[in-house]
């Protein structure tokens, strides 16, 4: 039914009953909010980390909340669900990369320690 200066009754072909549904190339909006939970999930992670085992070393608290921005930037960019694999592999490589050109990073040193595994826990569980 066309309705004069209104033009046509209903938008697109007429003749398809259920047009397809428009997918969306996004499994999930990522927010400032979401970012904001990584973070506590991180700080989390780094209290009890410390109330337990003792103060952190300045490279691994550098490195893990490093890697928590660089999640986020990735989960930004693709918002979706492979883009957790590339945010896992990501925060990895930021966890347990070697240090800088001929170890001029020497702040950003770390040896392993069992002390580190909540926090790096909490930031593997905030990717």
């Amino acid at each position: 039914m066309n309705l004069p200066f209104f033009g046509p009754a209903t938008s697109g072909n007429p003749r398809i009953v259920n047009p397809p549904v428009k997918r969306s190339l996004r499994d999930f909006e990522f927010t400032i909010f979401s970012f904001l939970g990584m973070l506590l999930l991180g700080s989390i992670g780094a209290a009890l980390s410390c109330l337990v085992f003792g103060a952190l070393s300045p490279g691994v608290f550098i490195r893990g909340f490093t890697a928590i921005i660089l999640g986020a930037i990735v989960y930004r960019i693709f918002p979706g669900w492979n883009a957790l694999i590339y945010s896992v592999l990501l925060g990895m490589a930021a966890l347990f990369s070697a240090t800088g050109l001929r170890g001029e990073w020497a702040m950003l040193a770390y040896e392993p320690d069992p002390g580190y595994g909540p926090f790096i826990a909490a930031v593997l569980l905030a990717l």
